[in-house]
């Protein structure tokens, strides 16, 4: 049986219309399925208790900005804020599955994860001197760390990365290391040092899925996913 991996959803208006959709990028469903991956949709207005014991492993996808009030700091006038209810929702999730559920947080959900278990936040990159433009899809190369969780499952330790970000983890939680990096230091990834399947990346991988190191990291989280789903 396939492992089934949970993807938050939050709700977007529609122009025009008394209603909401929830949107999911079909390129982390592809590369979940690819990869052998049941993708179950959770929406950020549902109650976590619901889901967290359904799925064998959790994507927590890009996003908007998180508000500076999660990590203790006034909201940069640049930021573009996420839907109030998601942060909340997913950190709830969190805590919901701290258990040993294997978790894999990219752009936003790289933040969240360093958030949530008490670390800080670059709000606006361009603010730090001698970085470069994250933003639009810019194919940069990241460092990342020998030995780390993250080079073990991508199977290398240099990689391009395509990134859409002006914010960033800034102070590493407890319980985390910093495990890739830009040139221009800028941390591209964090994980979980407690012996636990937790990977933040700051780049998307979904969106160069024609890569092997990519397609690598999604068979990895699924491989994890289906060991978890046996101890359930």
């Amino acid at each position: 049986m396939k492992p089934i991996i949970g993807i938050t959803a939050s709700p977007k208006p529609v122009e025009g219309q008394d209603k909401h959709e929830y949107a999911i990028d079909s390129r982390y469903v592809e590369a979940l399925e690819e990869a052998g991956a049941t993708v179950l949709i959770i929406p950020t207005t549902s109650d976590p208790v619901d889901f967290a014991g359904l799925i064998d492993g959790w994507l927590i996808p890009g996003g908007r900005d998180i508000d500076g009030e999660h990590f203790g700091e006034e909201t940069h006038p640049e930021a573009k804020l996420e839907i109030p209810g998601r942060y909340p929702m997913e950190k709830a999730l969190l805590e919901e599955t701290e258990h040993g559920l294997p978790v894999l947080g990219i752009c936003y959900g790289c933040q969240m994860l360093n958030i949530a278990h008490g670390g800080g936040m670059v709000q606006h990159l361009p603010d730090i001197a001698g970085s470069f433009d994250h933003t639009d899809g810019v194919i940069h190369t990241i460092k990342v760390e020998s030995g780390s969780l993250l080079a073990k499952s991508m199977g290398t330790e240099h990689i391009e990365g395509k990134s859409y970000h002006h914010q960033a983890a800034g102070g590493i939680a407890p319980g985390f290391r910093i495990s890739a990096s830009a040139e221009d230091g800028t941390i591209e990834a964090v994980e979980s040092t407690n012996g636990r399947w937790m990977i933040g990346v700051q780049w998307h991988p979904e969106r160069t899925i024609d890569r092997p190191e990519s397609k690598r990291l999604f068979k990895e989280f699924v491989a994890q996913a289906a060991r978890f789903s046996t101890t359930k």
